[in-house]
């Protein structure tokens, strides 16, 4: 079980997080939902008509990674698959695995999966990152949102070990009946991985509070419905039957909005060298030792920072 809240970020009087934002609400979890949120028909549509279409057309035929991104992404899987199997030996459903990637995009964690032998299926909105990314994993995919083939899948008795979610929860209309439906491929030793971007941070509150920013840059109306934070994720899952049994913070890229010479929010142009500055970082980190850059990560993300968020979960007993 998760045992490092020892103390309350929130009771902390300069970071308390208050309900002042014009398209935002503060709801009773201790995170930001979007006021106006599309309906799950709206979404779909625009993530299969604009989202894909226009990756597909205008960024994945012409551009590929570079060496030192392509290593980012795959210490960022490997880090999780140790998060993983830390947290599969303590549920017991350690061994040869099954994994399960919801909104498995072009690929990358699937691939590294599949290549260690696991049981892997991959599920989307669209297929067109796969197909260029990873087209040999086709098989393994089912294209569709998770509110129409999670029932499908536990009627016909699919139960997957590891229940893996990348910045999707916090894009759905009713995240609710999504962990419900996500429950149902769950059993008692399974574990459900979410990661989600860290948006109306304690930096970037801060910030705006003191005027180094100008607006809410962050804010994606109307594609984003949820803008998570470590204690709001935690309360949102805990009520709704799971319990969290890890969390970490991942992507550090905001620390560089502090300095106006790297803020790439009020400076765009300086955006390209403030992302290759993490890469590089976390790379050196990772290579140093990947054990110990996970555990820096934990205390980063037990103090609210990262721009990305990731929580371990399992289902509640009793």
């Amino acid at each position: 079980m998760y045992q490092r809240d020892e103390w309350k970020l929130n009771d902390l009087l300069d970071f308390e997080k208050k309900d002042i934002y014009k398209s935002v609400y503060l709801n009773k979890y201790g995170y930001y939902e979007l006021r106006r949120q599309n309906t799950r028909e709206e979404r779909n549509a625009n993530f299969e008509d604009h989202y894909f279409q226009e990756y597909s057309g205008a960024t994945y035929e012409k551009v590929e990674y570079p060496p030192d991104e392509l290593k980012y992404l795959q210490n960022q899987i490997e880090e999780r698959a140790y998060v993983i199997e830390q947290t599969l030996t303590k549920t017991g459903a350690s061994g040869d695995y099954s994994l399960l990637d919801i909104g498995c995009g072009e690929g990358f964690l699937l691939q590294y999966f599949h290549d260690k032998g696991k049981k892997v299926k991959g599920i989307d909105i669209g297929s067109y990152a796969l197909e260029h990314f990873h087209p040999s994993l086709l098989p393994f995919f089912e294209k569709g949102d998770m509110e129409t083939l999670l029932p499908a899948m536990a009627e016909r008795g699919e139960i997957y070990d590891v229940v893996n979610v990348d910045r999707v929860l916090d894009m759905v209309d009713d995240i609710d009946v999504c962990l419900d439906k996500i429950k149902g491929i769950m059993s008692e030793r399974s574990i459900l991985v979410i990661k989600v971007a860290n948006n109306y941070s304690n930096l970037q509150r801060m910030l705006l509070q003191k005027g180094e920013m100008k607006e809410e840059y962050w804010l994606d109306d109307p594609d984003h419905t949820g803008y998570f934070n470590r204690e709001g994720m935690i309360a949102r899952l805990e009520a709704n039957g799971f319990e969290c049994m890890d969390f970490y913070g991942d992507t550090f890229v905001d620390f560089q909005l502090i300095n106006p010479f790297s803020n790439y929010y009020e400076k765009p142009e300086t955006g390209k060298a403030a992302h290759g500055t993490i890469v590089r970082l976390q790379n050196m980190f990772h290579d140093i030792s990947m054990e110990r850059t996970v555990e820096i990560y934990r205390m980063l993300g037990d103090m609210g920072f990262g721009r990305e968020i990731v929580g371990v979960f399992k289902k509640r007993e009793g």
